[in-house]
C-alpha cells in the first residue's frame, strides 16, 4: 500500500482508523504498517470535510451532514463548528420523523449529558452564544410537530424533547 492509496482508504472509511480496523482488518494492518503521522491524517480529514461540505451543498442530504459531523467533531474548534452550522443551513428540515430525530440528537448530543457532546455544548463551550441559540431554535423546529406510529422513534422523540428542555434550562436559554 502506498501513501496515496492509504489516503483513499482513510477517507473511504470516513477518516476513522477504528472503522478501517473493524470493517477490514487486513487493510488496517497494511495501513498501520505505513505509520502515517497524525498531522497527515488531520490534513486528510480537512480535505474530506471540504469535499463533504461541497457534496452537502449539492445534495442537502441529512446523511451527509451526519457523516460530516462525525469527522468535524473531533477537531472541536470554532472553524469546524462554523462549517457544520453552514452545512446545517443547507438542509431543509426533513419531513421523515426518523431524520428529524437524527438531526436533533446530533445537535443535542447522543452521549450522556456529562460528556457534553453535540453541537450545542460545543458552541456554548466556545462562547458562541448566538450560535447556541440558533441551534436550540433549529432543534425546536425539528422536534415541533412530529407524528409517528413507530414506538421506537416516538421514544427517541420524547428523549430528545426532554434533553432539549433540560439543556435549555442548564445553559440559561
Amino acid at each position: 500500500m502506498t501513501i496515496p492509496e492509504a489516503k483513499i482508504i482513510y477517507q473511504k472509511y470516513n477518516c476513522s482508523t477504528f472503522r478501517i480496523c473493524t470493517q477490514n482488518y487486513p487493510v488496517y494492518m497494511e495501513y498501520h504498517r505505513l505509520e502515517i503521522a497524525k498531522w497527515q491524517e488531520e490534513q486528510w480529514k480537512n480535505e474530506k470535510i471540504q469535499e463533504m461540505y461541497g457534496e452537502l451543498i449539492q445534495s442537502g442530504k441529512v446523511e451527509t451532514f451526519l457523516e460530516l459531523y462525525e469527522i468535524a467533531a473531533e477537531f472541536h474548534n470554532t472553524e469546524k463548528l462554523s462549517v457544520l452550522y453552514r452545512s446545517l443551513k443547507q438542509i431543509a428540515v426533513p419531513q421523515k420523523p426518523q431524520k428529524k430525530v437524527d438531526l436533533a440528537e446530533t445537535i443535542l448530543g447522543k452521549r450522556n449529558r456529562r460528556v457534553r457532546s453535540g453541537m450545542i455544548y460545543w458552541a456554548y463551550d466556545l462562547h458562541c452564544r448566538k450560535l447556541t441559540g440558533a441551534l436550540f431554535l433549529y432543534v425546536q423546529n425539528c422536534l415541533g410537530e412530529i407524528r409517528t406510529w413507530d414506538v421506537y422513534i416516538a421514544r427517541r422523540i420524547q428523549r430528545a424533547k426532554h434533553l432539549y428542555i433540560t439543556m435549555k434550562q442548564e445553559l440559561g436559554y
